[in-house]
């Protein structure tokens, strides 16, 4: 899930496991997609990872469909939240 300020990761894979990771958008620094292999080009899937100023310092989303989609919408709202932020600021 991608919102107007965070990258949220939930995996869910039975009643017992719930993992879950969350980064602020503007403390994204790199973004890359890793696909390997025919199948994950073929049907386009693959990870998204993410470099972040948090404290951890990588967030991958892992086995995503269209990874390149994705990469190029958190790059939308990573740039829609810095500018927001920065307009707070000269705003003051």
């Amino acid at each position: 899930m991608v919102t107007n300020q965070r990258i949220i990761d939930s995996l869910r894979r039975h009643w017992f496991h719930h993992r879950i990771a969350s980064a602020d958008l503007v403390d994204v620094e790199d973004i890359a997609v890793h696909r390997e292999g025919a199948l994950a080009t073929m049907f386009n899937f693959g990870d998204l990872r993410c470099q972040t100023a948090g404290t951890e310092p990588n967030f991958i989303l892992a086995g995503i469909p269209d990874p390149t989609g994705l990469l190029a919408t958190v790059d939308a709202a990573r740039d829609a939240s810095r500018q927001q932020r920065m307009a707070a600021v000269w705003d003051r």
